[in-house]
């Protein structure tokens, strides 16, 4: 015997097959390419926002992530690994929104995929990381606060795994080196700190620093670590 449909309900049963639908419509690399047009016209949209930050970061997580990140998910999920522009604008927004867990534990996956930048990026993966992270450490050191997992968590990766610019790894050395000689007020001074031990730490991340890139510009404050081991040891 036959069922017979209302016909609110036929709507609901198709209404829910073309989510199924839409669910799984990014699950081969066959597929992507039907929804980069898609991808591509909001990336473009969101260049219409010009300067406003704030309302450009709202739109990335009220409308964009919501409605990208579930792509995302199902490309891992499915476990075919080819170049996902969809994995690496999320990793992108992701970071623009400070979602910093998310975003570093996705980019280390998209990193040893080898995933590529947008084609007009003038550096890779790492490279992009590298500087997001960078940039959000100094903001938040210089406001007093915390830089702590995500600064060692990158730093390690730098010096362990990834290739970046050799004036972008040394500035992780050197902002490494001047935070173990901030005082009271953030400001790195050789002679705020007391400790032989510490002052050795800070001069060794600044040597390396130098090593990487001569012109780091690190040589004053070498010295002054120097003075102040002389004057700790009289």
């Amino acid at each position: 015997m036959s069922v017979i449909l209302s016909p609110f309900q036929q709507h609901r049963i198709k209404m829910t097959e073309m989510q199924q639908k839409k669910q799984n419509f990014v699950d081969s690399e066959t597929s992507l390419h039907i929804v980069i047009p898609e991808l591509e016209r909001d990336i473009e949209y969101l260049r219409t926002f010009g300067d406003d930050m704030t309302e450009r970061i709202k739109y990335k997580s009220e409308v964009i992530l919501p409605k990208w990140l579930p792509k995302a998910e199902q490309y891992l999920q499915v476990g075919q690994i080819y170049p996902n522009p969809i994995f690496v604008w999320c990793i992108v927004w992701l970071f623009d929104t400070g979602q910093l867990d998310h975003a570093l534990d996705w980019a280390e996956i998209a990193i040893e995929q080898n995933q590529n930048t947008p084609k007009n990026w003038g550096m890779k993966l790492p490279g992009f990381v590298a500087k997001s992270v960078f940039d959000w450490v100094e903001t938040t050191a210089a406001n007093g606060h915390s830089i702590e997992p995500y600064f060692s968590r990158v730093f390690e990766l730098i010096k362990t795994k990834w290739r970046i610019y050799e004036s972008d790894k040394a500035a992780w050395y050197k902002f490494a080196g001047l935070y173990l000689l901030r005082d009271e007020n953030g400001t790195p001074r050789a002679t705020a700190v007391d400790s032989i031990d510490t002052l050795n730490q800070a001069k060794e991340l600044l040597e390396q620093a130098q090593w990487i890139y001569a012109n780091i510009g690190v040589k004053t404050m070498l010295q002054n670590i120097e003075q102040r081991i002389n004057a700790l040891n009289k």
